[in-house]
C-alpha cells in the first residue's frame, strides 16, 4: 500500500488531497444529527479513525514509535479535534470550520514572535486582515449568543497551527505515530464523558459515527500520509480550501441552517485572505 514517489504523479497526488477536502468537509452536517455529548463525539470518531489508521499502519509495516514530537503532536491534535466539535455543536458550522481556517495566521505570528523570523509588510497585512475577519464574526456572535462556540473555534485553529509547527519537516513514520496517538489521547479522554452525558445511540447515531471515524477522519488522514509528500505546496493550499467552502454548503443544502450576512462577509474576508497569503508564501518558497 505504501507508495514510492516515482509511483504517484502529481496529478494523482492532488486528485487524491482534493479528495481528502471533500470527505473533511462533511464533519459539520453530520455534527449537528447526533444527539450526543461534543466529548463522546471526538472520542468515538477518534477511537474509529484511530482503528482505520492502525489498519493502515500494519498493511504497510510502518514502525510505531513514540518521541518528544509525537507526543506533542497527539496533544495538540486533541484539543483540535475537541475544540472543533465543541465549537460546532455551540455555533454554526460555517463558523467553525472558517474560524478554525486561520491556522497558517497563528503560525505567522508564532514564528514571528518565537522564533523571532523578519516578518514580511504582505504577513503583517494577512494577520491585520485576519483578525478583521475575526472581529466581525465575533460583531455578530454578540447578537447571536454564539461568541463561546467562536472562542472554542479560534482555539481550535491554535491547536492545528501548533501541529503544523510541531511536525515540520517530520518524516511519514512520526508523522503518521503522531497523528493515531493524537487520535488515541481524544478517545481516552472523550469515550469516558459517555457515563456522565446525555447521549442518544440509535442506530442512526452509530452510522454516523462510523462515517465520521473512517470516512470523515480516517481515510483522509491515511491519503494524506501517502499523497501528502507528492502533492506541490501550492496544490495542496489551493484544494485545502475546498473544506470551509464546502463545509458550509452541505449544511445549508441538508440541514438548512444559513450563515448570517457578517459571517458570510467576515468568512470571505478570513479564507481569501488566508489563501491569498498562502499562494504568495508557497510561490516565494518555489
Amino acid at each position: 500500500m505504501s507508495v514510492s514517489k516515482s509511483e504517484m504523479s502529481t496529478r494523482s497526488a492532488i486528485l487524491w488531497m482534493t479528495l481528502v477536502s471533500v470527505m473533511w468537509s462533511i464533519a459539520g452536517v453530520i455534527f449537528k444529527y447526533i444527539n450526543c455529548n461534543s466529548f463522546v463525539i471526538a472520542g468515538v470518531r477518534s477511537f474509529i479513525s484511530a482503528l482505520t489508521v492502525l489498519v493502515y499502519m500494519l498493511l504497510t509495516k510502518k514502525k510505531f514509535v513514540i518521541n518528544k514530537t509525537t507526543i506533542l503532536n497527539a496533544f495538540w491534535l486533541a484539543l483540535t479535534f475537541f475544540c472543533f466539535v465543541g465549537a460546532n455543536k455551540l455555533t454554526s458550522s460555517a463558523n467553525a470550520i472558517v474560524l478554525q481556517y486561520t491556522a497558517p495566521v497563528f503560525v505567522l505570528l508564532y514564528q514571528s514572535f518565537f522564533k523571532k523570523l523578519r516578518s514580511r509588510l504582505n504577513d503583517v497585512i494577512c494577520v491585520a486582515i485576519t483578525f478583521v475577519g475575526i472581529l466581525i464574526f465575533f460583531f455578530d456572535s454578540i447578537g447571536s449568543g454564539n461568541i463561546i462556540g467562536d472562542i472554542i473555534a479560534v482555539i481550535s485553529g491554535i491547536g492545528f497551527a501548533a501541529v503544523f509547527i510541531v511536525v515540520g519537516d517530520s518524516d511519514e513514520t512520526t508523522s503518521i505515530n503522531g497523528i493515531l496517538q493524537g487520535q488515541l489521547l481524544t478517545a481516552l479522554i472523550g469515550i469516558p464523558f459517555v457515563f456522565f452525558t446525555r447521549n442518544t445511540f440509535d442506530t442512526q447515531t452509530i452510522g454516523l459515527l462510523l462515517i465520521l471515524g473512517i470516512v470523515q477522519l480516517g481515510i483522509p488522514y491515511t491519503i494524506v500520509a501517502i499523497a501528502g509528500p507528492h502533492c506541490p505546496a501550492l496544490a495542496s493550499t489551493l484544494v485545502t480550501v475546498l473544506e470551509p467552502l464546502l463545509n458550509p454548503v452541505w449544511v445549508a443544502l441538508i440541514y438548512h441552517e444559513i450563515p448570517s450576512i457578517w459571517s458570510f462577509i467576515g468568512g470571505v474576508i478570513v479564507i481569501s485572505n488566508v489563501l491569498i497569503w498562502c499562494v504568495m508564501r508557497d510561490r516565494r518558497k518555489a
